[in-house]
């Protein structure tokens, strides 16, 4: 089984050149804990790692937070198989880097975040937990 807890975070800076204009700017990443325990509850491996905010992420973040944009409600975490390798252009329905993983019971899983605090927000109170039902490599993750 795989339990995944996603921290998204947003970093803003903004600095005041003399003589120039104020140069303003925002980084937003993910940083994932995914857990692994075997069929009788025990922690076989853990690993913590970053993950690459797409560009259609990032115009969402900018329309929602800028522009009055729509809200999407409904989140969801999924699995990437080996090796993947993501790109900024990458979206759910075109991404040639990595191919999704569903061998696992039931459906994607639902993305349950907590309250925003310290300029992050996770999901350590509703994990995502996958339980996999056929020998694959899981090679990353995805919101």
């Amino acid at each position: 089984m795989l339990n995944f807890v996603e921290f998204a975070g947003i970093k803003f800076d903004s600095e005041l050149i003399a003589g120039g204009a104020i140069k303003q700017g925002a980084k937003a990443y993910g940083q994932w804990k995914v857990e692994c325990f075997d069929k009788d509850g025990k922690l076989k491996w853990s690993d913590d790692f970053h993950n690459l905010v797409t560009n259609q992420g990032l115009n969402h973040i900018l329309s929602i937070v800028l522009a009055a944009g729509t809200q999407i409600t409904s989140w969801y975490v999924g699995l990437m198989s080996s090796s993947p390798t993501p790109a900024a252009a990458d979206t759910l329905a075109s991404h040639g880097g990595w191919t999704e993983i569903t061998d696992y019971t039931g459906n994607r899983k639902a993305f349950t975040p907590g309250s925003v605090s310290g300029q992050s927000v996770d999901n350590s109170a509703s994990k995502a937990s996958f339980a996999i039902n056929a020998t694959v490599t899981v090679g990353g993750a995805f919101l």
